[in-house]
């Protein structure tokens, strides 16, 4: 009998003479390489929802939709309100580019094999929001039929706080007339009743008889001539005439009179209006509910119409515990509001607070909250979310701490008050705006999150500061995560002398690297949500939709779908959102071979139109190709990414083991292998490849833990020129040849 013991590498000796019995060594078998992925995109820019600046993957649209938010928000089924990013400045720009920051337009017709999305907090402060009680009405109509004299009353726990709506028709009365009349026939005046409302009368002409010689006789040809009992008689030769509208709208109004008229009935050319705190006592408005209960509640207790369609009483104190009932005074039943009816603020329904949702101040100006707020149901609050000026275009002011304490629409979830405890800041700055993403940019080089797969970094955003970032960004991750290039772009309207500038911002020799790829001119697109609103949309918004956005984005797009060994100048699918070259910048509408010839030359990666698709015409990098001329390519750096990469990730489950013969050998049969497949699998993804494991590796070297492979790999070019030698004629001579 003995122990059995297991090892997962050669014990030494003495560990298997310890004890009696059987040693098992379970080897770790040669390993398959599995090359990185080589397509991730990680795009930095402003969204309208979502975690700030923690680099978070994107598995489809919807996730875009979920996580990040679309373009700008929805407000009672109108889609696109308050965008961000409207108009940027940026490097002291003297007109706007618009959407220069805008994630979502970044994105919008594009596919990425992977996506990370990091987005930028340009937050200007933060607002409390404070769930308040509120008591829900039945009735869904906009304007309510009462009665002069009924009330409306709430109790929000300092007793009754009523509400009388009155509204009483307009009374004209006449002085003293003098009858009989002595009317010959003709005598006339001009009345109108209810003048501006839809039950007006008139302007009517009144014309007595020789017959109305009696003060009834003449009110009998009034009554006729309005149409209803209009005029009476009040006694002591006194005729009153009345209207219909009972409410202030109401009115009596005599246009004109003959002197035989105003003579015999003590009338005169005058207008007397109706009385009440209402327009219309049978058909109140919403407004006016609104101010006669603010006002008789000391603005203590307000009413607003739900997205719902119903009305809505809420307690504007927002302190916890507080509470409003429909109070048994309550004779105002067509408001709909249940007498006895009572809520607490601490007792309500849980939902979420959605991002863009709407903040104001006294003077009307508006910030938007920018993240979704989760609210508990038995909790009032306070909730803190940041936010951002609505009109995101650089103009709005700063706003004073406590200042902000208007909510113009409440949720159909639950109402609610604001209030800022500490200032809002003006617009940020452009500076600031470039410190942001700076920021935001710099989380991408952590190994602790999802951005360490990144391959490709782009902004949604371009100015001097964010391209130098990128540049940066691109070396600093190569050099301790995974390979990464990065795409840029000079503003919209660049000219195209300018784009190949070396020596001045933003031209391409000033951010010259391997790892920088420079995308210029812009591309026309057509944004259906910036159709769907057209110009009621406001600057930015064009009435078919279509706008000018950069080609990085589409750049990194067609890098991210196509393996690292491919030229992204090969035409794809992968653009076919592309309508044509910036619209709005004239200086590249008639672009010829020339300029695409010095494009090559300058290093810049540009978009042509070939039978209507858009292609990268050079898949170059930003290197100047006469002292570079070995590091042009844009495939051949991602695919020594892809080979480096992935030969690396496996090397590190070998570091720190012992320097044995069967190790190094285990490592190299695996990188063999890999290569091999590159050279021979199909497809075939590289040209030959060689390994010395001998040259370098000296006794002195191996004894001082190092262990080094010469590698070699010959890329495979693409078919960039394709010649045609054609001969044709009668006396050619044709050889029968084999395909090469």
């Amino acid at each position: 009998m003995g122990f059995i013991r297991r090892f997962t590498s050669v014990p030494g000796l003495e560990t298997i003479l310890e004890i009696e019995g059987v040693v098992i060594i379970d080897g770790e078998p040669p390993a398959q390489i599995n090359g990185v992925g080589s397509g991730t995109v990680i795009v930095v820019g402003e969204f309208e929802n979502g975690p700030f600046e923690e680099p978070t993957e994107l598995l489809n649209g919807n996730d875009l939709l979920s996580m990040f938010g679309g373009f700008g928000y929805e407000y009672a089924g109108v889609p696109s309100n308050n965008p961000c990013a409207r108009a940027r400045y940026a490097d002291d720009a003297l007109t706007p580019e618009y959407w220069n920051g805008n994630g979502f337009i970044a994105l919008v017709s594009k596919r990425f094999s992977r996506l990370v999305c990091v987005r930028v907090d340009t937050s200007v402060g933060e607002v409390q929001l404070n769930r308040l009680a509120r008591v829900r009405s039945s009735s869904s109509a906009f304007s309510h039929r009462l009665s002069s004299g009924e009330v409306l009353s709430f109790d929000i726990g300092a007793g009754a706080v009523d509400t009388t709506f009155n509204g009483a028709v307009a009374q004209l009365d006449s002085g003293a007339g003098t009858y009989p009349t002595t009317f010959t026939g003709g005598e006339k005046m001009n009345v109108t009743i209810d003048e501006g409302t839809p039950q007006q009368v008139g302007p009517v002409d009144i014309v007595f008889f020789a017959g109305d010689q009696s003060q009834s006789q003449a009110i009998a040809r009034i009554n006729a001539a309005l149409g209803y009992t209009a005029a009476t008689d009040q006694g002591a030769g006194v005729t009153r005439m009345v209207g219909r509208v009972q409410g202030t709208s109401g009115n009596v109004k005599v246009n004109s009179i003959d002197a035989a008229v105003a003579s015999a009935l003590g009338l005169s050319a005058t207008t007397q209006a109706g009385t009440g705190n209402v327009a219309d006592i049978t058909q109140v408005s919403d407004a006016e509910i609104i101010s006669l209960v603010d006002a008789a509640s000391s603005s203590s207790i307000s009413i607003y119409r739900g997205e719902d369609g119903f009305l809505y009483a809420m307690n504007l104190n927002s302190a916890p515990g507080q509470s409003i009932e429909v109070h048994s005074n309550t004779t105002a039943t067509a408001l709909g509001f249940t007498v006895g009816s009572e809520s607490s603020n601490s007792d309500g329904v849980a939902g979420v607070i959605p991002a863009g949702f709407r903040v104001r101040n006294s003077g009307g100006d508006e910030w938007v909250t920018m993240q979704d707020v989760a609210v508990a149901a038995d909790n009032p609050g306070p909730y803190t979310v940041k936010v951002r000026p609505a009109d995101d275009d650089g103009s709005a002011s700063s706003a004073a701490a406590m200042s902000v304490n208007v909510v113009p629409y409440q949720l159909d979830f639950g109402a609610f008050a604001v209030i800022n405890p500490q200032v809002l800041s003006a617009a940020l700055t452009e500076a600031a705006i470039d410190a942001k993403y700076v920021a935001a940019i710099d989380k991408t080089k952590s190994k602790n999150n999802v951005s360490a797969e990144g391959n490709i970094i782009v902004s949604a955003r371009q100015s001097n500061a964010v391209r130098e970032q990128l540049r940066r960004n691109a070396l600093d991750a190569s050099s301790n995560l995974l390979g990464r290039g990065a795409c840029i772009r000079p503003p919209l309207k660049t000219l195209r002398s300018v784009a190949r500038s070396n020596t001045v911002q933003p031209g391409v020799g000033t951010y010259r690297n391997q790892r920088v790829w420079y995308c210029y001119p812009g591309v026309s697109i057509r944004v259906p949500q910036i159709a769907a609103r057209g110009l009621e949309g406001g600057d930015g918004f064009t009435a078919d939709g279509v706008i000018d956005v950069g080609w990085d984005t589409w750049v990194a797009s067609i890098c991210s779908q196509l393996n690292p060994e491919e030229n992204p100048g090969q035409m794809t699918e992968f653009t076919a959102a592309v309508l044509g070259l910036e619209r709005g910048n004239s200086d590249v509408q008639d672009m010829e071979i020339g300029d695409y010839t010095a494009f090559k030359a300058a290093g810049i990666a540009a978009p042509i139109l070939d039978d209507g698709v858009a292609v990268v015409q050079s898949g170059v990098t930003s290197v100047n190709p006469g002292t570079h001329p070995n590091l042009v390519n844009i495939a051949r750096r991602r695919m020594a990414d892809f080979v480096q990469d992935s030969l690396a990730r496996r090397a590190k489950s070998y570091s720190k083991k012992l320097n044995t013969r069967e190790n190094r050998s285990a490592y190299l049969g695996e990188v063999d292998a890999f290569l091999d497949d590159l050279k021979n699998g199909t497809p075939q993804r590289i040209a030959d490849y060689s390994i010395d494991a001998v040259t370098a590796n000296t006794p002195r070297m191996l004894g001082r833990g190092i262990y080094r492979l010469i590698i070699k790999v010959r890329t495979l070019s693409s078919l960039d020129a394709i010649v045609l030698q054609v001969t044709a004629g009668e006396q050619v001579e044709v050889t029968e040849l084999e395909a090469a």
